[in-house]
């Protein structure tokens, strides 16, 4: 599959400087390219590792496939460590229905579209809204609601 085809979209620096204010620091990124802005401190996984197969050890940042985010959400969703998914903002979806509202501590959902970088291409708007989904212990409003371009954070009782 052609890069034009691809899923990888880089997360633009201001909302990993933002991922690294909410978690304390990125321990891992189970769905990582060379290319990205992301350091994990611990452990990195490529399309090619197959981030869904490993371990994922500590605080959790993930930028996982747009196009299948169920299996990543659920991951997400049964950890026990401070875990952010930036992902798109669908929330009528069985992944959001299964995997976001009965197990997310907030959701951050930007006012504006994403500007998602690609190799060797300009940064893009995504066509859709997209939002953080955090999951672990209760994380301070003023600290979610610092990211950039988010709007609203909601966290349950939805």
């Amino acid at each position: 599959m052609g890069l034009k085809a691809s899923d990888e979209w880089y997360t633009p620096p201001p909302i990993v400087a933002w991922a690294r204010r909410v978690l304390g620091e990125i321990d891992t990124d189970p769905a990582w390219s060379p290319r990205s802005h992301v350091r994990p401190v611990l452990q990195s996984y490529t399309v090619h590792d197959d981030g869904l197969a490993h371990v994922w050890p500590g605080r959790v940042f993930v930028n996982p496939p747009y196009s299948a985010p169920a299996a990543w959400l659920e991951r997400c969703a049964g950890r026990q460590f401070p875990t952010l998914a930036l992902v798109k903002f669908d929330p009528s979806t069985a992944a959001w229905t299964r995997h976001v509202w009965p197990h997310a501590a907030a959701v951050c959902i930007f006012g504006r579209r994403v500007k998602f970088e690609r190799y060797a291409e300009p940064a893009t708007s995504a066509p859709f809204p997209s939002a953080a989904v955090y999951y672990g212990p209760r994380a301070p409003v003023s600290v979610l609601a610092g990211g950039p371009d988010v709007s609203a954070v909601l966290r349950p009782p939805w």
